[in-house]
């Protein structure tokens, strides 16, 4: 592990004295831009009795625990993942992620892109002084917070961001996965395509093996279909 202490300034406000602890791998384990993201299933408002048992937000933000990461990859719109705790953060950045990133987000792409908050740290152990990482954390080969993760429609990570992270980076990429949304939905239906001549001979040959020699009102049934192929859509 190696530590640093920053000064920094976001959305206006600046922050002294962060402390940021981070360990350095000769590989990132953590899934990557273009690799699919683990499909969990995290407690969310269904589940637990109590929203104080998931978030550590003061007030607590439920609308960022309404879904697992799997189903919200599921609806096939761009997606945020955040872990990161507001309360029991060990780098002093996630308070300011969430509160200044996440939360404002979720508020501007509501309906447009889902919103994911996953507590790193099992929050009962937590107000009791032990910081005992959530399996997730390992399911998503973690060993530091806070981190984000942005996924296309289809739950491959598009963008990553460790630590520090300004609200218009993610926003950005939120942006660029909703237009190619919408290239595709403004493309034109694919025309059918119909078999070819050479397609049909082949159709008469594989009939005529399969089933014999074919009758005289098979065979010109497929000659038909041979100068007609507009008919072989029909009956495909």
């Amino acid at each position: 592990f190696r530590s640093a202490t920053l000064d920094v300034k976001i959305a206006g406000k600046r922050h002294q004295n962060l402390r940021i602890r981070f360990f350095v791998a000769d590989k990132s384990t953590v899934p990557g831009i273009g690799q699919p993201a683990p499909r969990t299933q995290q407690p969310t408002t269904r589940t637990v009795k109590d929203i104080a048992e998931i978030d550590s937000s003061t007030p607590p933000r439920p609308e960022l625990h309404d879904l697992t990461v799997a189903e919200a990859i599921d609806t096939k719109k761009p997606t945020l993942v955040a872990f990161a705790t507001p309360a029991f953060c060990q780098t002093r950045f996630c308070g300011p992620v969430v509160e200044q990133v996440v939360a404002p987000l979720a508020k501007e792409y509501r309906g447009r892109a889902n919103f994911v908050h996953i507590e790193p740290y099992r929050l009962a152990d937590a107000r009791q002084g032990k910081l005992v990482p959530i399996a997730e954390m390992a399911q998503w080969n973690l060993a530091t917070e806070p981190y984000l993760f942005v996924l296309d429609g289809s739950g491959r990570v598009a963008a990553q961001f460790e630590g520090i992270v300004e609200q218009d980076e993610v926003a950005a990429v939120l942006e660029e996965l909703r237009e190619r949304i919408r290239r595709i939905e403004r493309r034109p239906p694919r025309r059918p395509s119909f078999a070819s001549r050479r397609s049909f001979v082949t159709c008469a040959s594989v009939a005529t093996v399969r089933f014999g020699r074919p009758s005289a009102g098979r065979s010109q049934a497929l000659v038909a279909l041979q100068r007609r192929p507009r008919f072989w859509f029909m009956w495909k």
